[in-house]
């Protein structure tokens, strides 16, 4: 099962078979909340986090961040006990440089987001919210993204909306 195979293949020594594992659980995950659960509960984040931070190519990276963007997809959501470690790392994607993975990480954060006011309070803790107004700002790939997370956390309660006027909203 995902379970036994997935963190060998994760650490392999060959970044192309990281690449391959990456994609194929980002698609298992990506298939239905059921499986999505399966490969959270596989402890396949860490190791895909790991190869976020210290890719050995930027497809891998790319790769990478749009598999764990669909570990935190879908309803119902995960707890957000299994995806917050993972915030930190969308937040550091987006001041890169690279589009496609600040797009895979707004969708995630707007996944994440999209909750209860636990959920929500898990990503303004990141400090996000001068981001997202500064995206909100551009017409780009990443607007829509932006958008449905800044929609989400002016949703949530008084403090969460009052955080993102505070950040200039």
């Amino acid at each position: 099962g995902v379970q036994t195979c997935a963190l060998p293949i994760f650490t392999s020594t060959h970044a192309d078979v990281r690449e391959q594992s990456a994609w194929c659980l980002g698609n298992i995950a990506g298939d239905s909340t059921a499986l999505r659960d399966v490969v959270l509960a596989s402890n396949a984040m860490q190791p895909l986090i790991l190869n976020i931070r210290q890719p050995a190519s930027t497809s891998l990276f790319t790769n990478c961040v749009w598999a764990l963007s669909n570990f935190c997809r879908g309803k119902p959501q995960p707890e957000i006990s299994q995806v917050e470690s993972a915030i930190s790392v969308f937040v550091k994607i987006l001041s890169g440089d690279n589009e496609d993975a600040k797009v895979d990480a707004l969708w995630a954060l707007s996944y994440i987001s999209d909750g209860d006011e636990d959920h929500v309070d898990a990503v303004l803790r990141s400090n996000v919210a001068k981001m997202l107004v500064e995206i909100v700002g551009v017409d780009s790939k990443m607007l829509t993204p932006a958008l449905k997370t800044v929609g989400n956390i002016v949703h949530g309660n008084d403090n969460q909306t009052q955080a993102m006027i505070a950040a200039g909203l």
